[in-house]
């Protein structure tokens, strides 16, 4: 992509002003006559000034032309623009669109180019921080962040399921194994029968919320699927009851519940039960 006459820094670092005195640059850049945006104080403003970046660090922004000393470049931003890190909430970083467990595995070196270009796209389309709200995939994240260039990421950890969800019936997973997974234990559908093998005290939303922020989750993620997906319901939804107990017990750790639904009943059952943010819309 090709852009004319529109200059996008993404901001790594946090701002630091100086406004009086000289200002003494080591290895320095000096944007003029650059429009800079800011969402600051609750609102979008915008004035035509100057900004000095030293060593990766912002170190200058204001409308006064700055009075310099020392190395640096300068770089004329007349009908352009410079604005902070953008952040994409809902994305899915694990995920191959197109790309199936089998050709993954066929073209393994095309799958790799992939992992390795994709943290820049992020950060040249303006997006400096992730949030990664499934397929949690600490290898690939750990990669990820140890690239030369990234953007902050951040995770929900394991997305929460209920036996025989969603997720487990479009992954065809077979019944034995379902029970593999540390799954949230819905006490309020009695329609499934767990072996006496599994010790459902280990399932419960304590439990299950403990272990995401053990994983550094940022927020808890579960999934709510009915009829509005274009397929007939042959799985099991969360109860509106398990996914508030599972809200309570977030609130109780300080960290939000993000309800997968697209559809309206989904909406409905996540706002009885009180989830605080929902990943999609209507």
């Amino acid at each position: 992509m090709k852009i004319n006459r529109v200059l996008l820094l993404v901001l790594l670092v946090s701002i630091s002003c100086k406004r009086e005195g000289s200002l003494e640059v080591k290895d320095g850049t000096v944007f003029n006559n650059i429009t800079i945006i800011s969402a600051n104080d609750k609102k979008v403003d915008n004035l035509l000034g100057y900004v000095v970046i030293d060593n990766d660090k912002i170190v200058y922004a204001d409308s006064l032309k700055p009075r310099l000393s020392g190395n640096y470049k300068e770089i004329n931003g007349e009908g352009k623009f410079i604005i902070s890190g953008l952040m994409d909430s809902h994305v899915h970083l694990a995920n191959t669109a197109g790309f199936n467990g089998r050709l993954k595995n066929k073209y393994q070196e095309l799958l790799g180019a992939y992992f390795e270009q994709l943290p820049r796209s992020y950060l040249y389309h303006g997006f400096t921080t992730l949030v990664d709200v499934n397929n949690y995939a600490p290898q690939l994240i750990e990669e990820i962040k140890n690239s030369p260039l990234h953007p902050d990421i951040y995770t929900c950890g394991n997305q929460v399921q209920v036996m025989d969800d969603f997720m487990m019936e479009m992954e065809e997973y077979a019944p034995e194994t379902r029970f593999q997974f540390q799954f949230l234990h819905d006490t309020y559908n009695t329609d499934i029968v767990f072996p006496d093998s599994i010790d459902l005290a280990e399932h419960t939303p304590e439990k299950i919320v403990a272990e995401i922020r053990a994983q550094d989750g940022v927020g808890v993620k579960l999934a709510y699927e009915d009829e509005a997906s274009g397929l007939k319901v042959s799985w099991a939804k969360p109860s509106r009851e398990i996914i508030s107990d599972l809200v309570l017990e977030s609130q109780r750790q300080n960290i939000p519940v993000l309800l997968h639904a697209p559809s309206l009943e989904g909406h409905q059952v996540g706002l009885e039960a009180g989830v605080e943010i929902f990943a999609h819309g209507l």
